[in-house]
């Protein structure tokens, strides 16, 4: 219980930490993703400016600007936008041929005039030249506008068409700048609450925009800007007091609780103890009864497994016996795997009664495991060899053809006929008739394909024994003969 309550408590901890972690990485991806879609926005809206210019570059100052307005009508975040060319001589300036100061558009506050024209300012040089002469994007270090927001100058590269105005080549390289205060951009791209996130919005380590206060616990992205650093840190906030005593409230809780069960389970050790010393009274007698009762377990297992295979097994030859035979060959025929049909043969000694007659039945058991022997040398792996009664014999030959039983039952019948049995100082020579049946289609249940097997054994012994036959479908016999 001690430790299920310090994992409770710890994974209410965590669980708090993982939520706090994932709505601090929400907010500033959120903020990220806001801030630089509201810098993208004013970069198309400078490079449709620019468009504007590149085509109609001999219109007056008044038809730009009133297209400036009119694109720019929302544009709130956008102080000023100026045209620069670059002068035969090879410097920036303004394009005087449409006026003095050709501002685009102009700062609602004139404090911001000297801003506006970026000509003028050192900090709009390196992203000017970046526009006109290389053809980029490009922002400016922050400056400080006149209400005091932090603003910077968005350069944007005019693109001259080749008919567009009495230009030179010199003066092709044209930029549109655009003065940008980052205060109202960031309020702009963020929805407006009572209770705002903090955040600060910064160029390296220049603040330029802030949004809210009691920025703690700060979570920090960059964004991708232009030729700048820039960075957005949005309040992190913290853990809520439910949150904070959660983990110690499961403490408690469980603490008290393992003080409880404690207590609870030393009373019960107690009764425990009683018990057992009564039990150990009764253990020595309780194991010896145990000991008897395993001991007659494992001789009653013993018996089933002997009494099993004496069921299944001949006592005289020690191979399998006929009931074994009829399940094996019942499993086999109803097997849907099975590739060949099976086949049976029974084998059936030629005048054995002679052996019993003339040398006693214990001679003839001992000629019967020999001739076991002898047969199961001839057989298959996969063949199973049983005695089907007195001196015959069965066997299951599966997944085999009619020339494979054929040549089977002939390897049979020449082992017995090779060579005599010698039985101590006893020699005998015996044949083998051998009866065989394939399971086609009209044999496919037990009883009709040994059936079929006993009516060809029946036509070898009618044809003068030690003879092979395989019983076919017309009834009639063909095989080989011994000799």
């Amino acid at each position: 219980m001690i430790l299920a309550t310090v994992g409770g408590a710890l994974a209410a901890y965590f669980v708090s930490r993982h939520n706090l972690d994932s709505a601090r990485s929400d907010r500033v991806q959120s903020a990220q993703q806001q801030i630089s879609d509201a810098l993208r926005r004013r970069a198309y809206y400078l490079e449709d400016i620019a468009d504007m210019v590149g085509v109609h570059d001999d219109a007056d100052q008044a038809e730009f600007s009133r297209y400036a307005h009119v694109r720019g009508r929302n544009e709130g975040a956008i102080v000023s936008v100026q045209w620069v060319r670059r002068s035969p001589s090879g410097e920036l300036v303004p394009p005087n041929d449409i006026g003095p100061h050709p501002l685009l558009v102009s700062p609602a506050d004139q404090a911001d005039a000297d801003l506006a024209d970026a000509v003028d300012q050192p900090v709009a040089a390196g992203p000017l030249k970046l526009s006109a002469l290389q053809k980029r994007n490009a922002i400016s270090q922050p400056v400080e506008l006149a209400n005091g927001d932090e603003g910077f100058y968005m350069t944007i590269p005019v693109g001259f068409q080749r008919f567009s105005g009495q230009i030179s080549a010199l003066e092709s390289q044209s930029a549109i700048v655009g003065l940008v205060n980052a205060q109202q951009l960031v309020a702009e791209a963020l929805p407006t609450t009572a209770n705002p996130t903090p955040l600060q919005l910064r160029d390296q380590v220049t603040p330029l925009a802030t949004i809210g206060s009691g920025l703690h616990n700060a979570v920090k992205a960059a964004i991708a800007t232009p030729g700048r650093a820039w960075t957005v840190s949005v309040g992190g906030g913290s853990l809520t007091t439910s949150e904070t005593l959660l983990p110690w409230l499961i403490l408690l809780i469980g603490g008290a609780l393992t003080l409880c069960v404690a207590f609870m389970l030393r009373a019960l050790a107690r009764r425990r103890d009683a018990a057992l010393e009564l039990a150990s009274e009764r253990s020595s007698e309780l194991a010896a009864s145990l000991r008897v009762v395993e001991q007659a377990n494992r001789d009653l297992e013993r018996a089933r497994s002997e009494a099993e295979r004496l069921s299944r097994e001949d006592p005289v030859t020690g191979i399998f016996n006929r009931r074994h035979f009829g399940e094996v060959l019942a499993r086999e025929l109803t097997d849907p795997e099975s590739g060949e049909p099976p086949a049976v043969l029974l084998l059936d000694l030629d005048h054995f009664k002679r052996v019993n007659d003339e040398h006693g039945h214990l001679m003839g058991d001992a000629v019967l495991q020999t001739v076991t022997d002898r047969i199961a040398s001839a057989l298959r792996e996969d063949d199973c060899l049983a005695r089907w009664g007195g001196e015959e014999f069965a066997v299951l030959a599966p997944g085999i053809d009619r020339d494979g039983v054929l040549a089977l039952a002939e390897r049979a019948r020449e082992a017995l006929a090779g060579e005599p049995i010698t039985v101590g100082d006893i020699s005998l020579e015996l044949t083998l008739s051998v009866g065989a049946a394939l399971a086609t289609n009209g044999r496919r249940t037990p009883d009709a394909l040994v059936h079929a097997a006993d009516q060809a054994l029946y036509e070898a012994k009618g044809a003068g024994r030690n003879q092979v036959r395989i019983w076919e479908a017309d009834a009639a016999a063909s095989g080989v003969s011994a000799r």
